[in-house]
């Protein structure tokens, strides 16, 4: 995995995730299929887990599950995308920003 999937990914408290799509440095979206992914969010010494859904493999794209995200306190934090592929091997995005704020 050679590119990060944002620099910055903004997500609302209380209100539905934007999807990520995830995709190759010829802007062609990664095929998902039989993919573990989640998202890790540095949240001081350990990191918070985030699962997502993957609505279609196909298109590359993930949607992480907002129960998660909202127990989070609104600030910018490093997080990065962790991929475990169908042959077992695994990949990490290059680290993004995660900003959670309130919904106005």
């Amino acid at each position: 995995m050679n590119e990060a999937p944002m620099q910055t990914y903004t997500y609302r408290l209380g209100e539905s995730a934007e999807p990520i799509t995830m995709r190759q440095d010829d802007g062609t979206p990664y095929d998902l299929s039989g993919c573990s992914v989640q998202i890790a969010v540095e949240t001081g010494p350990t990191c918070l887990i985030v699962p997502v859904q993957i609505p279609d493999p196909l298109l590359g794209t993930i949607m992480p599950d907002t129960a998660v995200l909202d127990t989070l306190t609104p600030r910018a934090r490093r997080a990065s995308i962790h991929i475990t592929w169908s042959e077992g091997s695994k990949d990490s995005s290059p680290d993004f920003a995660l900003n959670i704020v309130e919904a106005c």
